[in-house]
């Protein structure tokens, strides 16, 4: 059983993606690859282990939500769309703390634009007919 006080969980900053969307992976990818320190975790937002943790942190009961959106777990506080986006760019370290910048731009702004582009993303890069696996230690 996981529980939302689980300080494990805490510590780690956990990306929940949509595994069967080519974009989310391709994202996942890139963080992968720029991510030295290991500090983050993949968990797709389909899997049963990421249902649970994401009911445990959120006030809706409903996990499924938001499988339109990526959700960043980071310190124990959820955050969605434009605001993971964000946040991850800036614990990525180096040139992508520049896209702070766009913390300027009011958060229903940015999550317009976001929401713009989550709802044809399936059209403009394609979906996988499954989800996409991800290696065992990139779990929590």
């Amino acid at each position: 059983m996981i529980k939302s006080n689980d300080q494990s969980l805490k510590r780690k900053n956990i990306i929940f993606f949509d595994g069967v969307c080519v974009l989310c992976s391709k994202s996942i990818d890139f963080i992968v690859r720029r991510d030295k320190t290991r500090k983050f975790r993949f968990l797709t937002l389909q899997s049963e282990l990421g249902a649970k943790i994401l009911r445990c942190h959120r006030e809706s009961n409903d996990a499924t939500d938001d499988l339109g959106s990526v959700v960043y777990l980071r310190n124990g506080k959820v955050k969605l769309r434009s605001g993971a986006v964000l946040a991850i760019l800036s614990d990525l370290g180096g040139v992508y703390r520049l896209f702070s910048i766009f913390y300027l731009i009011p958060f229903p702004i940015r999550d317009f634009a976001y929401d713009q582009i989550a709802k044809r993303r399936y059209r403009w890069f394609g979906k996988r007919e499954m989800c996409c696996t991800i290696p065992i230690d990139n779990c929590p």
